[in-house]
This record gives structure tokens, C-alpha cells and sequence, in this order.
């Protein structure tokens, strides 16, 4: 009996024990700080833009749909019926597409879950919140066009005195592309399809070869630059140069160059040891020299070593800025037309981020 009346006394709390406890002292109270309330409460309705500073990437994006720069009538054109619940309006995608893409976000799950938690985001989108299902669909039905927004954003460099013409550089990079992991096999069903899987791993390699061949690229990326150059209404200067590195040397390479209007400066690579070497930068060049005994004298003289020396400082800084900054790595769309639309709009994006950087549409003399 005593034992449990020793228990009780032992958990007892004494009345007013509590009271007598001293407060703890907020850390930081005798300091003077700013005012700050994490439940205030706004009495006036919030200006979302006024929430960006100015000179922000949101507000030129903004401006750049707005005030028309940027021609979505291709976009709008495809809207013709109205049938079920209105869309979201394409301005609102496209400024969307645009800040997500040059921010390095282009999954469309995180650009939903960024028009909740960007504030530039909330902006563009008037605090709406398109799910990623209606910014996957938006971008696949007018992928297109989209990719389109190159030429017109080419255009707008050409405007703003940015395009020059003078010496031009050709490169390539690599890209991951987005395959189906579900057409993976396991080594037993390999086995039984095994002659199947050679004629085409043959057929691939071809794929493969002619892809990687950059001297077979030369011929195509030289007519869609006249085709782009057309489309902004400027012309090569007469004395445009080309430079390139070693894989896209070929005399036939040489040949379509100048038919284009451009004076080729192509690396050459080493000489095998069977090939006679190339001359000397002075002196006449020999007779019976070989094309690429020609170019690689060409390029040791001194106005041909300035040129080439530009080719570095004109492409390889574009293909670093848009895989670091807008996250350009891999493509995320499947199919030859999908992956050609997607990268044109990453150069879309990486031109508007230079007239951006460069005093945004001020340049041109708008808004």
C-alpha cells in the first residue's frame, strides 16, 4: 500500500508548477529587422506583372506576343470548329512554351507544376493553370508551327542588326534521343530473332553512316540556308566564307560551296603518308595539286588561317549555350519531323534569348 502511494507522489505535479516554468525568448527579438508577416493578409488585389521586375525574360516574352512580333496566325488558323469546353488561348501557351523552353523546362508535367510556383510563370499565364496534359497536346498539334518561329525569330535578329553574314560557321552535335524502352528484348527472344535483327541492325548501320557522313549534311543545310535567307529577305555578301571542320571536306563539297556563293575554308584532316603532301602557302601553287592539296595551302596562309580561326568563336559557344542554359541535350519528341520541329525551336529560343540579353525589342523600335 505504501509502495503505490510512493508511485503516485512520484508522477504528482504540483499545482501552478507550470506557471512558474520561465518563457522562452524568440531568437532574434531585441534585433531590428524588417517587417515581416507570413499570414498578411493583401487588402488590394495583387498586379501579377507588377511582381516581375522590369528587364525580366517574363515581361520581354510577354511583350514579344502581345505587341504581334511574333505571328501566331498559324497557330490560330488551325482553330476552326467550336466544339466542347473553349481551349486554353494559344497566346497563353506559347508564352508558356517559350519561357519554359529558354529556361531549360520542357517536360509539360514541370511546366504545370511551374504555373504554381514560378511567379514569372503565374504571370504569363494570368494566374490560369493549363494541366500537362492540354501543354503536351497544345505542342504536339502545333509542333509545326512552332518550329516555324525560327524563321520569324531570324527575322527579328536581322531587324535588330544582329545577323552578320560575313563568315559563316558549320558544326553538329550530338543528341540523346527519346526511343521506346518497351521494344527492348531479352537475349532468348533475340536468339529467335536473330536473322530478322541482322537485316535490320544492316539496314540501321546504313541509317547510321549516311547520318554521321557529314560531308553528305553540306548539300542540305547550304539550301536551307538559302531558303531561310529568302525568307527574311537578305542576301549573302559577295565575299561570304564557310568554314567547317574535316568531316565535311569533299571536292564535291568544295564544289557545291562556291555554287552557293560562298568561298570555302574546309579542314582537310591529316595527309595519308601516300597522298603527296600540300604546298607551301607561298610561292604558285603547282599545277597538278590535288583539291585538298589546294584547300590545305589555302588554309596555311594567313587570311585563310584568320577565317578558320573564327569558326571556333562562331558555332561551337551556340550548341554550348543551348545545351546549358535551355538544357538542350536530349530530344524529347519521337520521329524524324517531331525531332527536326523541336530543334528549330530551340534555335528559335536561343535567337530570342540573345535579342533579349541585348536590349530586348528596343532594338527594333517596339513598345
Amino acid at each position: 500500500m505504501s509502495a503505490t502511494v510512493v508511485q503516485e507522489r512520484l508522477v504528482e505535479v504540483a499545482e501552478g508548477e507550470s506557471a512558474r516554468r520561465p518563457e522562452r525568448t524568440p531568437a532574434g527579438e531585441q534585433k531590428t529587422f524588417r517587417s515581416y508577416d507570413p499570414d498578411q493578409v493583401l487588402l488590394i488585389s495583387p498586379v501579377l506583372s507588377e511582381w516581375v521586375p522590369e528587364g525580366d525574360l517574363a515581361h520581354f516574352v510577354s511583350d514579344l506576343i502581345e505587341t504581334g512580333v511574333l505571328d501566331l496566325s498559324a497557330i490560330y488558323a488551325s482553330y476552326e470548329g467550336e466544339r466542347g469546353y473553349p481551349p486554353y488561348d494559344p497566346r497563353l501557351m506559347v508564352k508558356l512554351l517559350v519561357y519554359g523552353y529558354a529556361n531549360g523546362v520542357m517536360s509539360s508535367r514541370k511546366l504545370e507544376r511551374a504555373t504554381y510556383r514560378d511567379v514569372g510563370v503565374r504571370m504569363l499565364c494570368a494566374d490560369q493553370h493549363p494541366d500537362y496534359r492540354s501543354i503536351a497536346r497544345f505542342r504536339k498539334r502545333h509542333l509545326e508551327a512552332l518550329g516555324e518561329l525560327f524563321v520569324q525569330a531570324l527575322r527579328l535578329c536581322k531587324q535588330a542588326e544582329m545577323v552578320g553574314l560575313g563568315t559563316l560557321a558549320l558544326d553538329g552535335t550530338k543528341l540523346r534521343a527519346n526511343a521506346s524502352r518497351h521494344k527492348a528484348m531479352s537475349y532468348e527472344r533475340m536468339v529467335r530473332k536473330e536473322s530478322q535483327l541482322q537485316g535490320e541492325i544492316a539496314q540501321l548501320r546504313k541509317n547510321v553512316d549516311a547520318l554521321l557522313a557529314d560531308a553528305e549534311q553540306l548539300r542540305p543545310a547550304l539550301e536551307q540556308l538559302q531558303e531561310n535567307l529568302d525568307a527574311i529577305d537578305a542576301q549573302l555578301p559577295e565575299d561570304a566564307a564557310l568554314t567547317a571542320d574535316a568531316g565535311y571536306f569533299s571536292e564535291e563539297n568544295v564544289k557545291i560551296t562556291t555554287e552557293h556563293g560562298l568561298d570555302p575554308f574546309i579542314a582537310t584532316g591529316r595527309f595519308k603518308r601516300s597522298e603527296p603532301p600540300a604546298p607551301a602557302p607561298r610561292g604558285p601553287i603547282p599545277k597538278d595539286a590535288t583539291p585538298k592539296q589546294r584547300m590545305a595551302r589555302k588554309l596555311k596562309t594567313k587570311q585563310g588561317h584568320t577565317v578558320y580561326a573564327r569558326r571556333k568563336a562562331i558555332v561551337e559557344p551556340v550548341f554550348g549555350q543551348m545545351h546549358t542554359v535551355q538544357d538542350a541535350r536530349q530530344l524529347l519528341l519521337r520521329g524524324k519531323p517531331a525531332a527536326r520541329a523541336q530543334w528549330r525551336f530551340h534555335c528559335a529560343i536561343h535567337n530570342l534569348l540573345k535579342v533579349h540579353r541585348n536590349g530586348g525589342l528596343t532594338l527594333i523600335g517596339t513598345g
